[in-house]
């Protein structure tokens, strides 16, 4: 598994935009899905057209877990 870091880029399947764009590496809060809170500062590709989070690195989903669950 290739580690990403802040300032990365890749391309992604945007939903928003509904194509493929690049996106770029940042440390974001996501709201969790069920609408519970946050995780912060956690690593996520930000589509560089529409700026929303478009992915979520296998590598955040420790943070992400650790979050919820203390949350």
């Amino acid at each position: 598994m290739k580690t990403l870091n802040e300032g990365d880029t890749k391309t992604v399947a945007c939903n928003t935009c509904e194509l493929l764009q690049n996106a770029t590496f940042q440390l974001r809060d996501v709201p969790f899905s069920d609408g519970s809170g946050l995780a912060k500062n956690i690593l996520v590709g930000v589509c560089d057209t529409c700026n929303s989070v478009a992915v979520v690195p296998h590598q955040s989903t420790p943070d992400i877990k650790k979050q919820f669950v203390s949350n």
